[in-house]
Parts: C-alpha cells; structure tokens; sequence
C-alpha cells in the first residue's frame, strides 16, 4: 500500500526537476553562440540528454494520471 499524497509529491518534485533540465539543455541549444561554438560531439551530448528528460517527463506525467485515476 503506498501514501498517494506522497507519491504524488514526489513525483511533482521529480518532474519539476525534469522541466527544469529539459529548459537549461534547449536554452543552450537555442543559443546560437554556444552552438556555432560547441564541437558537434557536445551538441549531440545535449540533443540526447533533452530526449532523456523529455522521455523521463513523459512517463513521471504517465504515473501521475494514473494516481489522479
């Protein structure tokens, strides 16, 4: 049995946490001083860690509906 309250708690915090990453990665990527600059390898570190957050959102945004269910 789990505490709902609690785990909806946590799971807001945990996709604020991913909202927030997910706004400091595209904010680098829109940068055009950072990407003219940046060598390819680092802009592709930072494409695949947006798609990580945005699939790590996804699926806390998932948990969360099923617990309002």
């Amino acid at each position: 049995m789990i505490d709902v309250a609690a785990e909806k708690a946590r799971l807001t915090r945990e996709l604020e946490k991913y909202e927030s990453e997910m706004a400091r990665v595209a904010q680098k990527l829109g940068n055009p001083n950072f990407t003219s600059k940046a060598p390819p390898q680092v802009l592709q570190e930072h494409q695949q860690r947006l798609v990580e957050w945005q699939t790590k959102r996804d699926r806390v945004k998932k948990a969360l509906e099923s617990l309002k269910s």
